[in-house]
């Protein structure tokens, strides 16, 4: 995994924590959008998608 995926991914995983949904979003879409290639952005959309739907009534 590239080092700027994980650290999205973290920062994200600590927005959504914190219950701050809109910072983790605006953070994961400035990720995909920085991105160098599709793998990047098919390696963040695998570990953040999952977790867009995390609660009963996303799905």
């Amino acid at each position: 995994m590239q080092r700027a995926n994980q650290a999205a991914i973290r920062k994200v995983q600590r927005a959504v924590d914190a219950g701050d949904f809109t910072k983790a979003l605006s953070i994961a879409r400035a990720a995909y959008r920085a991105a160098p290639d599709d793998a990047a952005r098919e390696e963040l959309l695998l570990f953040l998608g999952p977790r867009a739907a995390s609660t009963p009534d996303d799905q």
